[in-house]
């Protein structure tokens, strides 16, 4: 079964990526002019194929001096080519609001974006002119099991024939108690797991973490003299990235804004790579002999969250 992963810590860095890229563009006119003599760069292109989800979304922007302040559709043809098979498939244009007057178009499709497989993805201007990439999806790995229960302190996660662990994460809901009254919006905050990873030689990599610690920060937060938070689950999220992952390794925080520094787009700019996500209780599982087992894979559809 699939599961939406529209939340995941990969998506909301990408949109980073996508916003600093755009706010960089419009600001640096003269070093970097993308106006229609441009024959360099057409698109901006940001997201990711997610074997795990159902929907696949791709932001996908002309490059120009400022992001867009129209509703006018871009006229652009957006498709995936799997290239075993050479079947193609055309995303659909959806228009959203970023915020008063200011507009975005995510292009998606709900094909099935198998692991293991590459893709080669194509936007095409209404001039003929053309942004594309190539996109290789991981092969799918074994759900992780989780070893916690609410008397740990340590959280371990275990995670199997994954090369290259791109996010892994604690993901907190929870409901804002107001002076006694429990609001009904649900909340969300992630805590990165990456810090702490320990490679073993069959490999496996564990993952530790500090759930209390996490709450800790979150009271820190929410809870004041009249605020309080009603915990409701939580979760872990581990993504497996494709050979195609941008490589930041070296790069300052200003050289990895400037265009083109980190890209797989060609005559474009951006991101778009693939992964396999996993999303699982924070719980340890048993069999019926007590030994410890993958937890059955969560929907985070099953929740509205209020970001």
């Amino acid at each position: 079964m699939k599961v939406s992963t529209d939340r995941i810590t990969v998506r909301k860095i990408l949109a980073l990526f996508a916003v600093l890229m755009t706010v960089l563009l419009s600001a640096c006119d003269d070093t970097f002019n993308p106006l229609q003599e441009n024959d360099q760069y057409y698109f901006s292109i940001y997201g990711t194929l997610d074997a795990s989800a159902d929907t696949q979304w791709v932001r996908v922007m002309p490059v120009r001096d400022s992001i867009l302040t129209s509703t006018e559709p871009l006229g652009a043809k957006v498709t995936l080519t799997k290239k075993s098979s050479g079947d193609v498939y055309t995303l659909q244009d959806s228009l959203f609001k970023l915020r008063d007057h200011y507009y975005a178009w995510n292009y998606w499709t709900d094909a099935d974006i198998e692991p293991g497989e590459e893709y080669y993805f194509k936007a095409t201007n209404k001039d003929g002119a053309s942004s594309t990439a190539e996109v290789s999806v991981p092969k799918d790995f074994p759900t992780p099991i989780v070893d916690y229960g609410d008397e740990q302190v340590l959280a371990r996660i275990f995670v199997d024939q994954v090369k290259h662990l791109v996010v892994s994460e604690i993901i907190y809901y929870f409901k804002v108690v107001e002076r006694g009254v429990v609001k009904p919006n649900v909340y969300s905050e992630s805590f990165s797991l990456k810090d702490d990873i320990r490679e073993e030689g069959n490999g496996r990599k564990i993952i530790f973490g500090y759930p209390n610690d996490n709450f800790g920060e979150l009271n820190k937060k929410y809870v004041t003299d009249f605020l309080g938070i009603k915990h409701i689950k939580q979760e872990v999220t581990v993504v497996s990235g494709g050979s195609d992952w941008p490589d930041e390794r070296g790069l300052s925080e200003e050289e990895r804004f400037l265009p083109g520094s980190i890209s797989n787009i060609d005559h474009g700019l951006g991101v778009l790579v693939g992964i396999v996500s996993k999303r699982m209780p924070l719980k340890s599982c048993h069999d019926n002999q007590g030994n410890l087992i993958a937890c059955p894979l969560v929907n985070s559809g099953n929740i509205h969250i209020v970001e």
